[in-house]
């Protein structure tokens, strides 16, 4: 998936990719990344960017969006 890598810093810190296509019906997903996933997501704050991983959908009220992303591989598009 591509697009704008944001950082929200409210009550809850999550990344948002706001999706340069709609995808599942969305523009946005939240991004979430555990452990061990490589390059940290804080490291491409607003950057475009590309990521990998799988997608579901929120079963929660937890999830600041309804998909999101576990994401594996996250890497810059252009520069940044």
């Amino acid at each position: 998936m591509e697009g704008q890598l944001i950082f929200h810093d409210d009550i809850r810190k999550w990344f948002e990719l706001k999706l340069d296509e709609p995808q599942c019906g969305e523009a946005s997903i939240q991004l979430i990344q555990g452990e061990g996933a490589g390059t940290p997501m804080e490291a491409l704050r607003g950057c475009r960017v590309r990521s990998r991983g799988a997608l579901d959908f929120s079963p929660t009220g937890y999830s600041s969006l309804n998909v999101y992303q576990d994401v594996q591989v996250i890497e810059s598009v252009g520069k940044c």
